[in-house]
């Protein structure tokens, strides 16, 4: 039993936390602060006081420092309970108390390890209960641990202990929203979005079971490792009857997160509609970001009309934490599920319900939302409508304004402002096209399926008329090519990239000259495209270095455009890894200086850096650095965003290098289950990660795991070749996976047909000679073996030994891996040529030689052996034995 006496440190710590604060307002000394507390004992005390003071500890728990004083006085007077004897014994029994959580009205929080179930948990230990109060805890918890939901934490076990009780939920360690909140990097909108979908989900799951959480804020939900949000204490909640609250029960909760009708005095009601308030005033904190606003006045920014004050924040987004705070409760959603897919229909550009919409906006909505289904020509239609009806209508101010200061020269000054406002309004609505329909297609935006023919072809028809439309406006036309150019680099069209690159650069360098900042910009672009299509850019890279001159000269070392172009010279090296690591350092180290660790061009500029350092065997140095890049993409864009799935990715190859398989597998999973969440199973980038995934499975012959994902891989297979091309890199590195997973699950006939189409594919693209042709006929030389078409196996393997061998050397790695599957295709081809006891006994040799034989023909020859009366192992030894007799030793290559 536990001694009542003998205080637990997660006692003394609170106690030295109330001690200190009271000294920094009153002299206090130990003595007469111990007065209060005559059952603590004083050598206790003072030695936890003097390791807090030796280490300055009195930050550690801030959570606590939050909630009024006198509430942990009175938690550690007599009525706590701590002090009684049996909870304390059960607490001390089951449990290894670690750290204190946190501590209020409600009671304690401890981080403890579960002795029993051997994990950590939280345990909540209610405040100072009887006996009706026990029973009402109990019950409430024991409802809500039946809530099974993956964004809600999940409740263990509520254990009866005399007038008391302790409830036992999962513990999740990571920060509170709350403290998100307070970061100094704010989430994106889409993040705080998609932060908001998910917390609703968990809410509902919660409704479902006629729960009430009455209580959300960001204070409890709480970010785990992978960013998901989880939400807690809802074994507090309150218990519901057709979503009203049952009679006698105390309604609880924070009052700037609580709906009006809580709030009422005299008649407070509560209902699932009260969650829907919270939920709408976290929507609030996290589109506003760190600011020095108090909620109220969060509340009123939304609510006023002055578009100023929330200029950053979309007219949807408004609308709906408008409809989630409206003061009567039908007003309001209907569900927290309605919330969650009205939200979502923000992030796929359909109307949101919490608003109505011009015929402007809805237009190039339809086209965001129809980029699959619609016709080239009616997408282009629409697309034209929304560009060049809106920029024209602009454009057609800013020359009536021109107009009319030729005409009015006693004005020129007022009407020259008329005309620089148009302009400025021309560049907003400009501003408008690109992010919400141009770089909604960048795959880094995650908002659709990426590039498809007919919305290449769409858009590329929408700007045939940007240049006329815009001949007065030469600047607003080069930079819509630009954008474009941008958009079709990113979907992987590089040689229509370069095209849209070569007219902007036209453009600015006809009207600005030709070593201006933006003709400088446009052509690092286009020579940053052509890089993708050739297989030796040293001209490109000359060309580079020349950019990279004009521009350190003229705006600085550190300017970005000259950072930037040191991240192209860096992949324009090619195989020249020093020359590219030497360029990547330059950029990275330059954007940390100028712009931080945790901005956006930093981190991909770090991505950048540690793909060179893997280049050039650095291996370990990039796989540490690549962790921390990976923290800073999740703290600044979330899990689901492009550069984040690159730097996963990317971390998995290397931890592949170090020979570390599990650690790469397990980034590779992930990156897929995220890919598959947040942007579709039909995304070009799903299609990597899957294709990648079943790389990795292949090399560990995971026969099971490949066959699972094949279905995924044909359709990434699909997606590949019909937005990229059939000759496209990606699509034939995507090809090849699927014709190595297709011969492991037996499927050699097609595995053999695709990667025959794959070698002529490449000969044709790159080349008879080329290395990446060569290893192609290497893998449909082992192939060949595979599906036991041995006289092709080895015609093809010795001439693919001979090239490796005059090409990199005999005693490459090359040529001794072509020369290992040589030898054993060769050994194959002599046992057939050699055995002739049976068809049984050929079988039963060629299992104990060949690794590559399908388990089924082993067991084949075992069945036959059997058939003969003999045993296997017999059979084996004679079929051996005949086999040496016949061939005099093993072959050797150059048999």
């Amino acid at each position: 039993m536990h001694d009542p006496q003998n205080h637990s440190r997660s006692t003394l710590i609170l106690l030295v936390d109330e001690y200190r604060r009271l000294t920094e307002e009153n002299s206090l000394t130990v003595e007469e602060f111990l007065t209060r507390y005559p059952h603590v004992d004083q050598d206790e005390f003072q030695r936890e006081l003097d390791w807090d003071r030796k280490f300055d500890w009195g930050h550690r728990f801030a959570s606590t420092a939050t909630q009024p004083s006198h509430l942990l006085s009175e938690f550690l007077t007599g009525d706590c309970d701590l002090a009684e004897p049996m909870l304390r014994a059960v607490l001390d029994q089951r449990f290894e108390e670690k750290e204190v959580l946190g501590q209020g009205g409600f009671g304690l929080v401890l981080r403890c390890f579960d002795c029993e179930m051997q994990r950590d948990v939280a345990v909540k230990i209610p405040r100072n209960l009887n006996r009706t109060d026990r029973d009402f805890v109990i019950k409430e918890a024991r409802a809500a641990a039946r809530v099974k939901h993956p964004h809600v934490a999940t409740i263990y076990d509520v254990i009866k202990v005399g007038d008391s009780a302790m409830i036992v939920s999962e513990f999740i360690d990571g920060q509170t929203l709350q403290e998100r909140l307070a970061s100094a990097v704010p989430l994106t909108t889409s993040a705080a979005v998609r932060m908001v979908i998910a917390i609703a989900q968990g809410v509902q799951a919660a409704h479902d079971h006629h729960l009430i959480h009455s209580d959300l804020k960001p204070a409890n939900v709480i970010i785990d490792p992978l960013g998901r949000p989880q939400i807690i204490d809802f074994g507090l909640s309150s218990r519901t009857q057709g979503g009203r609250l049952l009679p006698d029960q105390i309604i609880g909760g924070t009052p700037e997160y609580m709906a009006p009708e809580c709030r009422d005095q005299d008649r407070p009601r509560i209902s699932f509609a009260a969650d829907i308030y919270s939920l709408g005033v976290i929507l609030m904190e996290l589109l506003i970001g760190p600011t020095d606003h108090s909620l109220t006045e969060i509340k009123q920014i939304f609510a006023s009309n002055n578009k100023q004050k929330r200029r950053q924040i979309s007219n949807d987004l408004t609308a709906i934490c408008r409809r989630c705070v409206a003061d009567n409760p039908d007003n309001r959603y209907a569900s927290a599920m309605h919330l969650a897919h009205d939200l979502q229909r923000y992030l796929d550009y359909l109307p949101v319900q919490a608003r109505t919409y011009s015929w402007l906006k809805r237009s190039w909505m339809w086209c965001m939302r129809n980029r699959t289904l619609a016709t080239g020509l009616a997408s282009a239609a629409v697309l034209s409508v929304v560009i060049i009806s809106a920029l024209s209508w602009i454009n057609a101010q800013s020359r009536a304004a021109e107009a009319e200061q030729r005409k009015l020269t006693a004005v020129a000054r007022q009407e020259r402002d008329n005309a620089t406002n148009a302009r400025e309004q021309s560049d907003q609505i400009l501003q408008f096209v690109q992010d919400n329909i141009f770089r909604s297609f960048n795959t880094q935006a995650f908002g659709g399926l990426g590039k498809e023919i007919r919305l290449r072809d769409a858009v590329v028809a929408g700007m045939k008329n940007v240049d006329q439309a815009f001949q007065s406006q030469p600047e607003t036309s080069a930079s819509l090519h630009y954008v474009l150019g941008e958009v079709l680099y990113e979907l992987g069209e590089n040689a229509f990239a370069a095209d849209e690159f070569d007219k902007a650069f036209a453009i600015y360098k006809r009207v600005e000259g030709e070593d201006s900042l933006n003709t400088l910009k446009l052509r690092r672009a286009t020579l940053m495209a052509k890089i993708e299509l050739s297989d030796n850019p040293s001209d490109e890279y000359a060309a580079l270095l020349e950019v990279k001159d004009k521009l350190t000269e003229q705006f600085g070392a550190s300017h970005p455009e000259t950072l930037r172009t040191h991240i192209t010279l860096s992949r324009a090296s090619g195989t020249e890894h020093s020359k590219a690591l030497a360029h990547a350092k330059i950029a990275y180290e330059g954007f940390l200086a100028t712009s931080g660790e945790h901005e956006k061009q930093t981190l991909v500029a770090a991505n950048n850096l540690c793909m060179s350092l893997r280049q050039v065997g650095q291996v370990r140095e990039s796989i540490a650095m690549h962790e921390r890049v990976l923290h800073g993409c999740r703290e600044q864009f979330g899990s689901n965003e492009a550069t984040t799935l690159s730097v996963l990715l990317n971390l998995a190859l290397e931890y592949a290098d170090l020979g570390q398989y599990d650690k790469s597998l397990e980034l590779r999973q992930e990156a897929l289950h995220l890919s598959r969440e947040f942007i579709g199973d039909k995304h070009i980038v799903t299609a990597k990660i899957t294709s990648n995934l079943a790389a990795e499975y292949g090399r560990r012959n995971d026969v099971s795991n490949v066959k699972e994902l094949l279905p995924q891989l044909e359709q990434s297979c699909q997606i590949a070749c019909s937005m990229l091309g059939d000759h496209s890199a990606t699509a034939m590195a995507i090809r090849k996976n699927l014709a190595i997973s297709l011969l492991m699950v037996g499927r050699g006939d097609e595995a053999i047909v695709m990667l025959n189409d794959l070698v002529e594919q490449s000969s044709s693209s790159h080349g008879q000679n080329h290395p990446e042709t060569w290893a192609l006929r290497h893998l449909l030389g082992m192939f060949y073996h595979r599906a036991t078409l041995v006289d092709d196996s080895v015609a093809l393997l010795e001439k693919v030994y001979r090239y490796y061998a005059e090409n990199d050397g005999p005693d490459s790695q090359n040529a001794r891996a072509a020369q290992s599957d040589l030898l054993l295709a060769k050994t194959t081809q002599k046992a057939r040529q050699f055995l002739t006891l049976s068809p049984a006994v050929f079988l039963a040799r060629e299992a104990s030689v060949s690794v590559s034989l399908p388990a089924s023909q082993a067991e084949l020859a075992k069945t036959m052996a059997a058939q003969q009366g003999m045993s296997f192992e017999d059979w084996l030894r004679k079929a051996v034995k005949a086999y040496a007799e016949t061939s005099k030793g093993e072959p050797k290559p150059d048999d």
